[in-house]
């Protein structure tokens, strides 16, 4: 299974401002956006306390989505281009 990988961006609040994350995209609908966190070498970031940080994210909520691929040479993500 290839996965798809999206830096994404959320809509800014007006206290925290805004959040942006690199996801591995799981699964996908008209309306939502779900996968896991990760960092910029494709490792899944674990907060603690919790076994997985998993994000389901309505796409309402999306500013930005920036397709990624992992840089087989170097081993980490960047812009698709």
């Amino acid at each position: 299974m290839a996965f798809r990988y999206a830096k994404v961006t959320l809509v800014e609040k007006p206290q925290t401002g805004s959040k942006t994350m690199i996801l591995q995209i799981t699964a996908e609908s008209d309306v939502f956006l779900s996968g896991v966190e990760i960092d910029k070498y494709g490792d899944e970031i674990v907060r603690p306390k919790a076994d997985v940080t998993k994000h389901i994210i309505s796409k309402d909520l999306i500013v930005k989505r920036v397709p990624m691929v992992m840089n087989l040479t170097y081993g980490w993500l960047e812009k698709k281009s």
